[in-house]
Protein backbone atom coordinates (compact mmCIF):
# COMPACT_ATOMS: atom_id res chain seq x y z
CA UNK A 1 0.00 0.00 0.00
CA UNK A 2 2.79 2.18 0.53
CA UNK A 3 4.35 2.04 -2.89
CA UNK A 4 1.17 2.99 -4.04
CA UNK A 5 0.79 5.94 -2.37
CA UNK A 6 3.99 7.18 -2.70
CA UNK A 7 3.73 6.11 -6.45
CA UNK A 8 0.31 8.29 -6.91
CA UNK A 9 1.98 11.51 -5.22
CA UNK A 10 4.71 11.21 -7.12
CA UNK A 11 2.49 11.00 -10.10
CA UNK A 12 0.72 14.36 -8.77
CA UNK A 13 4.08 15.94 -8.50
CA UNK A 14 5.19 15.45 -12.29
CA UNK A 15 1.75 16.17 -13.52
CA UNK A 16 2.34 19.78 -11.28
CA UNK A 17 5.85 20.31 -12.09
CA UNK A 18 4.54 19.87 -16.16
CA UNK A 19 1.85 22.29 -16.03
CA UNK A 20 4.07 24.90 -14.55
CA UNK A 21 6.55 23.70 -17.36
CA UNK A 22 4.05 24.28 -20.14
CA UNK A 23 2.60 27.70 -18.51
CA UNK A 24 5.95 29.14 -18.74
CA UNK A 25 6.33 27.63 -22.47
CA UNK A 26 2.85 29.21 -23.49
CA UNK A 27 3.66 32.67 -21.81
CA UNK A 28 7.40 32.47 -24.06
CA UNK A 29 5.91 31.82 -26.56
CA UNK A 30 2.65 34.72 -26.59
CA UNK A 31 5.32 37.49 -25.03
CA UNK A 32 7.44 36.19 -28.63
CA UNK A 33 4.14 36.49 -30.48
CA UNK A 34 3.21 39.81 -28.74
CA UNK A 35 5.58 41.84 -30.53
CA UNK A 36 4.07 41.38 -34.53
CA UNK A 37 0.23 41.85 -32.96
CA UNK A 38 -1.29 44.40 -34.78
CA UNK A 39 -1.74 48.06 -33.95
CA UNK A 40 -4.72 49.69 -34.49
CA UNK A 41 -5.20 53.10 -33.63
CA UNK A 42 -2.83 52.87 -30.45
CA UNK A 43 -4.48 49.69 -29.03
CA UNK A 44 -2.35 46.43 -29.45
CA UNK A 45 -4.56 43.88 -30.83
CA UNK A 46 -3.74 39.91 -30.02
CA UNK A 47 -5.32 36.75 -31.23
CA UNK A 48 -4.07 33.79 -31.09
CA UNK A 49 -5.27 29.75 -31.04
CA UNK A 50 -3.87 27.70 -28.44
CA UNK A 51 -3.84 23.78 -28.72
CA UNK A 52 -5.18 21.98 -25.51
CA UNK A 53 -5.64 24.93 -23.17
CA UNK A 54 -8.08 24.81 -20.47
CA UNK A 55 -10.32 28.46 -20.23
CA UNK A 56 -7.99 29.29 -16.56
CA UNK A 57 -4.92 28.91 -18.78
CA UNK A 58 -5.63 31.16 -20.96
CA UNK A 59 -6.87 33.82 -18.05
CA UNK A 60 -3.55 33.06 -17.25
CA UNK A 61 -2.21 33.82 -20.62
CA UNK A 62 -4.01 36.97 -20.83
CA UNK A 63 -3.42 38.16 -17.48
CA UNK A 64 0.65 38.08 -18.58
CA UNK A 65 -0.49 39.95 -22.00
CA UNK A 66 -2.56 42.76 -19.76
CA UNK A 67 0.58 43.14 -17.60
CA UNK A 68 3.11 44.24 -20.50
CA UNK A 69 -0.01 46.67 -22.83
CA UNK A 70 -1.61 49.44 -21.15
CA UNK A 71 -4.35 49.32 -24.39
CA UNK A 72 -5.36 45.82 -25.69
CA UNK A 73 -8.37 44.03 -27.17
CA UNK A 74 -6.90 40.24 -26.63
CA UNK A 75 -9.06 37.67 -28.21
CA UNK A 76 -7.57 33.87 -26.92
CA UNK A 77 -8.46 30.59 -28.19
CA UNK A 78 -8.43 26.81 -27.25
CA UNK A 79 -10.05 23.66 -28.34
CA UNK A 80 -9.87 20.06 -26.69
CA UNK A 81 -11.37 17.55 -28.92
CA UNK A 82 -14.37 19.03 -29.87
CA UNK A 83 -14.65 21.63 -27.38
CA UNK A 84 -13.50 25.26 -28.14
CA UNK A 85 -12.99 27.75 -25.78
CA UNK A 86 -12.85 32.08 -26.27
CA UNK A 87 -11.81 34.56 -24.03
CA UNK A 88 -12.14 38.36 -24.70
CA UNK A 89 -10.20 41.01 -22.95
CA UNK A 90 -10.65 44.68 -23.69
CA UNK A 91 -8.71 47.72 -21.55
CA UNK A 92 -10.28 50.01 -19.82
CA UNK A 93 -9.46 52.52 -22.15
CA UNK A 94 -11.74 50.35 -25.27
CA UNK A 95 -14.82 50.04 -22.23
CA UNK A 96 -14.61 53.90 -21.46
CA UNK A 97 -14.81 54.08 -25.60
CA UNK A 98 -18.03 51.72 -25.41
CA UNK A 99 -16.83 48.52 -26.54
CA UNK A 100 -18.20 45.63 -24.61
CA UNK A 101 -16.55 42.17 -23.99
CA UNK A 102 -19.89 40.31 -23.27
CA UNK A 103 -21.64 41.90 -26.97
CA UNK A 104 -18.63 40.65 -28.99
CA UNK A 105 -18.05 37.39 -27.51
CA UNK A 106 -22.28 36.90 -27.50
CA UNK A 107 -21.68 37.77 -31.28
CA UNK A 108 -18.77 35.61 -32.19
CA UNK A 109 -19.44 32.44 -30.13
CA UNK A 110 -21.83 31.74 -33.06
CA UNK A 111 -18.92 30.66 -35.10
CA UNK A 112 -17.77 27.81 -32.23
CA UNK A 113 -21.97 26.82 -32.13
CA UNK A 114 -22.10 28.49 -28.41
CA UNK A 115 -22.77 31.02 -26.20
CA UNK A 116 -20.63 33.01 -23.75
CA UNK A 117 -20.83 36.19 -20.61
CA UNK A 118 -18.90 38.23 -18.46
CA UNK A 119 -18.27 41.75 -17.71
CA UNK A 120 -17.55 44.65 -20.27
CA UNK A 121 -13.75 43.99 -19.50
CA UNK A 122 -13.42 40.37 -20.15
CA UNK A 123 -15.61 37.71 -21.40
CA UNK A 124 -15.75 33.85 -22.45
CA UNK A 125 -17.64 31.59 -24.19
CA UNK A 126 -17.23 27.83 -24.91
CA UNK A 127 -18.70 25.66 -27.66
CA UNK A 128 -18.96 22.29 -29.65
CA UNK A 129 -17.63 23.63 -32.80
CA UNK A 130 -13.72 23.79 -32.70
CA UNK A 131 -13.42 23.92 -36.13
CA UNK A 132 -15.72 27.80 -35.86
CA UNK A 133 -12.10 29.22 -33.86
CA UNK A 134 -10.39 30.83 -37.28
CA UNK A 135 -13.81 32.55 -38.00
CA UNK A 136 -14.58 33.76 -34.33
CA UNK A 137 -10.92 34.98 -34.26
CA UNK A 138 -11.55 36.32 -37.95
CA UNK A 139 -14.79 38.12 -36.73
CA UNK A 140 -12.88 39.80 -33.50
CA UNK A 141 -10.31 41.60 -35.29
CA UNK A 142 -12.91 42.87 -37.76
CA UNK A 143 -15.12 43.72 -34.75
CA UNK A 144 -12.32 45.43 -33.12
CA UNK A 145 -10.61 47.25 -36.32
CA UNK A 146 -14.22 48.90 -37.10
CA UNK A 147 -15.17 49.89 -33.47
CA UNK A 148 -11.72 51.25 -33.01
CA UNK A 149 -12.03 53.71 -36.53
CA UNK A 150 -15.42 54.67 -35.44
CA UNK A 151 -13.98 55.64 -32.27
CA UNK A 152 -11.20 57.42 -33.92
CA UNK A 153 -13.74 59.95 -36.24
Amino acid sequence: MAAVRDKIQRLSFLEKEFARLRLEILKRDTLALLDNAETVNGTKMFCNRYQDVKIDLLRQIADLVKSKLTSYALCLASSEGSKAWLLIVLSDDLVRKGLDAVKIIKDIAVAISGDGGGRPSMAQAGGDNNQGIFNALDKFKATIISRLKQAAE
